[in-house]
Formats: structure tokens, C-alpha cells, sequence
């Protein structure tokens, strides 16, 4: 229904010891008593390990596990907000393509995602394998809409002039003129 608070995450399926999505199912059990829902976009060798982990958990119900898409921002436009809790991350392409679709976004504060969310201006930074704080963070931004646009707004601020191809594609033109340059 379109009452319903979606919390979304893009990432493959491969290792819940990094991408933790055991952590933000378990963070479903904690947000029972509200109209929330997961939506999980990604596909991998541990789906079903996941999926009967949602059954067991008893949120098998309002986690959605809809693999591999090609119209990965129908997906974005689905979500209310967006999560990434990994354990470990590089760099967290999912939520610079997540800003600019204008998502808030609850993330860990682990290798690169520091450098693409700002705590508390784009979306709430919390320690990595913390359910609680994942859970608060996830509450936190159910229980405010205003809070949510905020963020998002600045999150979509942020992401062109540093994450977009754009961006991308000018630093590598700039990187090759000044290797031809020598």
C-alpha cells in the first residue's frame, strides 16, 4: 500500500558476512509494530540462506526479496529510505546511486561509505553489526518526514558533483591529458 515505509538495500547476495543483511532483517523483528517493509534488490548464493533466515525470524512476510534487476531505479522510486549496513565497503556505489534518487540513507560507517555519506546531513552513519542502532536509525527517519526530506535533499546535493559519471568521466578526461601532457 502507499502508507507503507519501505526500507530498500541494492547488493548482491554473496557474503552476509560483509553485506549484513542478516542484520537488517533482524532490525525488521525490532520495527514490527510499524507498516514497514524490505525491499532487497540483489541476487547471490546466499538468497536462500536469507530468505530462511526472514522465515525463521518471523519477517518473512514484509522482507521482499526481489533479485537481479535491470530497472534498478524503479526499485530507488519504491523506497522511502535507503540502507547499507555492511560490515566492510569499499566504496558503496549503491548509495551514491541511492542520493541521487533522492533517498535518505542509513549506512555503516565503514571504509568508503564515509566518504559519501555525511552523518547527519545526507542520511545517519552507525557502527557496523549494530542492530540497535540500525534499528534506531531505521525508526528515527519513520518517525519523521521532515527529517527524511532533509536529508534526502542534501544527499541529492551532494551526489552530482561527486559521484555522478559526469563527474567520473571529466577526472579520467583530466587524469589522460595530463599523463599526455608529460
Amino acid at each position: 500500500p502507499e502508507s507503507t515505509f519501505v526500507i530498500g538495500t541494492v547488493c548482491r547476495l554473496n557474503d552476509d558476512s560483509h553485506k549484513r543483511i542478516s542484520d537488517l532483517l533482524r532490525a525488521m523483528v525490532r520495527l514490527a509494530d510499524l507498516d514497514a517493509h524490505l525491499l532487497i534488490v540483489g541476487e547471490g548464493p546466499e538468497r536462500h540462506q536469507m530468505e530462511r533466515l526472514a522465515r525463521e525470524l518471523g519477517v518473512a512476510e514484509r522482507a521482499h526479496f526481489v533479485g537481479y534487476r535491470d530497472d534498478v531505479g524503479n526499485a530507488y522510486a519504491a523506497m522511502d529510505v535507503f540502507a547499507l549496513v555492511s560490515a566492510r565497503e569499499g566504496f558503496g556505489l549503491s548509495l551514491a546511486e541511492a542520493m541521487l534518487a533522492h533517498l535518505p540513507v542509513v549506512a555503516t560507517a565503514v571504509g568508503g561509505i564515509r566518504d559519501i555519506v555525511v552523518h547527519e546531513q545526507t542520511g545517519i552513519l552507525v557502527s557496523a553489526c549494530d542492530v540497535d542502532a540500525i534499528t534506531a536509525a531505521l525508526r528515527r527517519l519513520f518517525d519523521s518526514a521532515a527529517q527524511r526530506l532533509a536529508f534526502a535533499n542534501a544527499g541529492r546535493e551532494r551526489a552530482p558533483p561527486h559521484f555522478s559519471a559526469e563527474r567520473y568521466a571529466r577526472d579520467v578526461d583530466a587524469f589522460y591529458r595530463r599523463l599526455l601532457s608529460r
